[in-house]
């Protein structure tokens, strides 16, 4: 036999010794989501084998190349609860002091090696940090403009952010970043900006327990130390683990809305008021009967004219213009008693 057929006969009886010592080490496992390969890796015979192959589930059962099958049942699928050091503590005191001592160059190129290693980590991280400031500065610049009032809120209940319509609400001028956009704020916290504020503190937490959103109104501080009333929105932002991040809190003005109201209450009583003074009994100017036509069609044109301006302005004009139909609407009345109360 040749030299070289030797050394590949050699090569062939260890590689066929050390197939046969590992085979009997290796089994199917099969569980009820499914199967995979695993290791025996310990003298307990514990096997070893993918996360994604156990999931959740708790037993199975471990086929070996002989053709032996036996049941298992899972002791651990947590990554962090594994320990190589504890599993091969007994393998490392038996080789522990049989290796060769590390050379110089081994120990310059295994140092070269962790600075490279540490520098590329550090690389990889800096980078991440620069697109995530680049994408807050985005996200902050979109809803800094946003023309709905918003104010961002950490889980202890101190605004993060606020936007340009926020600071309008409150009549408070908006601090700036170097780049003129909207800029992080002091963390104050987003109860004190009400009135009263215990009320506020108390939605918080239980949008925060109930992980539910919450509307109503509420009184905002305004500046000029008044207040505002508006709509508010609260609603939370949980992480993956469940944990609360903040919340985010959408207003609405109801200053105009509010005014608009009372002022179609205010007309409403007047021309109640002037309706109620029409009819009562007294003199009256001749020709003029006790619900004299004149002032039905007065009260009448009001109504519809409160009806329409309601429907076809904007909040902001409605206000001042039911306001000034009802000056004019009791100027009108005021002028028909007159008439209507003079002396033959």
């Amino acid at each position: 036999m040749s030299d070289d057929a030797e050394a590949l006969d050699a090569y062939s009886r260890t590689v066929s010794t050390v197939a046969a010592a590992l085979t009997r080490h290796v089994a199917s496992v099969s569980l009820s989501r499914g199967g995979g390969s695993a290791v025996v890796f310990d003298e307990q015979g514990h096997l070893v084998t993918n996360a994604h192959v156990v999931g959740d589930g708790r037993r199975g059962a471990a086929t070996f190349s002989d053709g032996t099958e036996t049941p298992f049942e899972v002791v651990g699928n947590d990554p962090l609860e594994l320990s190589p050091r504890r599993s091969f503590a007994a393998w490392s005191e038996i080789v522990r002091g049989t290796a060769l001592p590390w050379t110089g160059s081994e120990l310059a190129l295994g140092r070269a090696f962790g600075a490279s290693l540490v520098d590329i980590i550090v690389q990889i991280n800096a980078v991440r940090l620069l697109i995530a400031e680049h994408q807050l500065a985005h996200i902050r610049t979109m809803v800094g403009s946003s023309n709905e009032p918003v104010v961002i809120v950490d889980a202890g209940g101190h605004t993060l952010f606020a936007n340009d319509a926020f600071a309008a609400l409150r009549r408070k001028p908006q601090p700036r970043s170097s780049a003129g956009a909207p800029a992080a704020q002091r963390a104050a916290e987003l109860a004190s900006l009400f009135d009263p504020s215990e009320p506020v503190r108390t939605i918080l937490r239980t949008v925060a327990d109930e992980r539910h959103p919450w509307r109503g109104e509420l009184a905002l501080r305004v500046d000029d130390g008044s207040v505002r009333p508006v709509a508010v929105r609260v609603e939370p932002v949980a992480a993956r683990d469940g944990s609360m991040l903040g919340f985010f809190v959408i207003f609405v003005d109801l200053t105009d809305s509010q005014r608009v109201a009372a002022a179609r209450r205010h007309l409403e009583q007047s021309l109640t008021q002037a309706s109620s003074d029409d009819a009562r009994p007294g003199p009256r100017a001749a020709g003029l009967s006790p619900r004299g036509d004149l002032m039905s069609a007065i009260l009448a044109n009001a109504s519809l004219a409160a009806m329409d301006i309601a429907d076809g302005n904007s909040a902001p004009s409605v206000a001042p213009l039911l306001e000034e139909l009802e000056a004019s609407t009791r100027r009108a009345t005021m002028l028909y008693s007159r008439i209507r109360d003079a002396k033959p």
